[in-house]
């Protein structure tokens, strides 16, 4: 359950600070996905007052359980590792929340952030220059989900050519990436977990896929919600609240081990319709799951 909600909206709650932030991004162009800008590293400028934001919603108690593990897995990417994080996805605020506390150990650990690559949904670049302004101050490869691609209409031949295009591009980049000291930072579910939705709480398939292009991965729980989902496209609409935020991180793990154990798993178990890549994928979300506040 989130915390105690502020009484207004969140660019309302925060307007002196969005006045400054508005003033600066109006130096930014608002630009479409293309298979050329499918990479887009973070625009820094606003980051420091978004912090401030964030800083203001986190109560004390607020921390990450395990971040020796991200500055391990920080590690083997420097060595050139391929490393992998399968996140929680509460909030919009997930991504500067982890900032604003990584920040808060110390040098090391806000150069560590700076090497993770968020796998983003197009809809954060081109639903609202709002919800645009936060995601570009982190770094992003941008895909099509499949929750997209599901969206168009089937006549619209174009918008999935130019779908699968960028999808395209956005492996091909994601797999220059990975050996160059990045950490691509997955969110299982493509959408933040809504409890009303249960849909929403399940990994997608495709997140197999993705663990099997990496050696290391790291899973991250995610506990308490500044900013909980609304209906609204525009997270400068949606309502603030006062929490106690904490990640738990896991140990890193050697995801061939990982995926190896889930199949001889799944060989066992005793439902003969199950899908192997789902069940493997809601093994993933158990994975995380199974890491607690304690």
């Amino acid at each position: 359950m989130p915390g105690r909600p502020l009484d207004d909206n969140l660019e309302n709650s925060f307007a002196d600070i969005f006045k400054e932030i508005n003033l600066s991004d109006k130096k930014k162009p608002i630009f479409d996905v293309t298979v050329d800008n499918v990479f887009q590293p973070a625009v820094m400028e606003n980051r420091h007052l978004f912090v401030d934001i964030c800083s203001k919603l986190m109560l004390d108690g607020s921390e990450i359980k395990g971040v020796m593990h991200l500055n391990e897995l920080a590690d083997l990417a420097e060595k050139g590792e391929s490393c992998l994080i399968c996140s929680k996805h509460c909030s919009n605020f997930d991504v500067p929340n982890l900032y604003t506390l990584m920040s808060r150990y110390g040098s090391y650990e806000s150069s560590c952030f700076n090497r993770i690559i968020f796998i983003a949904g197009r809809k954060l670049n081109e639903d609202s220059p709002g919800t645009k302004m936060m995601a570009e101050m982190f770094n992003r490869l941008i895909i099509s989900p499949k929750s997209y691609l599901d969206a168009l209409s089937p006549d619209d031949t174009e918008k999935h050519k130019q779908a699968r295009r960028i999808n395209i591009a956005a492996q091909r980049k994601l797999r220059e990436l990975k050996y160059k000291g990045y950490i691509l930072l997955l969110y299982p579910t493509g959408t933040r977990t809504r409890s009303e939705e249960p849909a929403t709480s399940r990994a997608l398939r495709e997140t197999v896929a993705y663990m099997r292009m990496f050696d290391n991965v790291c899973f991250i729980n995610t506990f308490g919600n500044t900013l909980p989902p609304m209906l609204s496209r525009d997270l400068l609409t949606e309502t603030p609240h006062y929490d106690v935020i904490k990640f738990v991180v896991s140990p890193v793990i050697k995801t061939g081990k990982w995926l190896n154990e889930a199949v001889a798993a799944f060989e066992n178990c005793n439902d003969p319709h199950a899908d192997r890549k789902q069940w493997i994928a809601d093994r993933v979300m158990s994975e995380i799951d199974s890491l607690r506040d304690v």
